[in-house]
């Protein structure tokens, strides 16, 4: 499976727990906060790509630091990532719930 596919799948899934549990502005809100810490943090990139950080534990590490700018389900999501292809993956899935939720929302981005 390729890189964008998992993406797909993984931001899928995110968008229908999100909406299911009537939280995507939250979900949303802790993406763009999680996409900015991997574009400005080389410390935050390396531990979401460590293999020796268990995915439990980064769930309970990303919980407690994030607090009220992170949320339970992308906490959880990153728990699956591990390797130099995480924050790759992430991003992508940032991107596709991003435009997922704009169409939801009926937002248009103008540029």
């Amino acid at each position: 499976m390729t890189l964008k596919q998992t993406a797909k799948r993984y931001a899928a899934v995110l968008y229908n727990v999100a909406e299911n549990i009537g939280t995507l502005d939250e979900v949303q809100q802790a993406l763009i906060t999680i996409n900015e810490l991997i574009r400005t943090e080389s410390q935050f990139r390396s531990f979401l790509q460590s293999r020796r950080i268990l995915g439990e534990q980064k769930t309970v590490i990303l919980n407690t630091v994030m607090g009220a700018d992170g949320h339970p389900l992308v906490s959880e999501l990153v728990s699956y990532l591990s390797g130099s292809q995480a924050t790759k993956i992430l991003r992508v899935v940032a991107d596709i719930f991003d435009h997922r939720y704009k169409e939801g929302k009926n937002i248009v981005s103008v540029t």
